[in-house]
């Protein structure tokens, strides 16, 4: 690529003008993440949770949830309803974007480990093959959600 000599100034002025931008963005982004983990690992170890586990009212998985998983892991998780998102706070929204992102992710489950370390556990390819009669990979995510609660208890 051969730049001109008029486009290295602007090029620079450029890096100039928006570094302090980028600086501000990040900034913000670190305060965020560290408010967004502050208050997963007090609310949660609070009331003795260390898992966020969240589901929705879809017919493919509610009624195995409630009835497979839900009761395995509710006195050890913190459990969110992305059906009733509406009543949740700015905190919970946050805390599930930020730790699940918005794509296929519901149903998961979310492990905080301490302060830094999370574990992840997406549930949402293991439910649609489990509807077309292969469930080793949604026995899998339940056995490894499992070992998720037995190691933090």
């Amino acid at each position: 690529m051969d730049l001109k000599p008029l486009h290295i100034p602007l090029i620079i002025i450029l890096i100039v003008v928006l570094s302090p931008l980028i600086v501000f963005y990040a900034l913000i982004y670190a305060a965020l993440t560290l408010y967004i983990r502050i208050w997963a690992w007090i609310a949660f170890r609070r009331h003795g949770k260390t898992v966020l586990f969240v589901y929705s009212n879809n017919p493919s998985w509610q009624e195995y949830i409630e009835t497979h998983i839900l009761p395995v892991i509710s006195e050890q998780s913190y459990i969110l309803n992305w059906s009733e998102r509406k009543t949740w706070s700015w905190s919970q929204k946050s805390a599930l974007n930020y730790c699940l992102g918005s794509r296929e992710f519901c149903p998961a489950a979310v492990k905080f480990s301490g302060l830094w370390k999370t574990t992840t556990i997406l549930f949402f390819g293991a439910f649609k093959r489990h509807k077309k009669g292969h469930s080793a990979e949604l026995l899998a995510r339940e056995r490894e959600l499992r070992e998720c609660i037995q190691t933090a208890t």
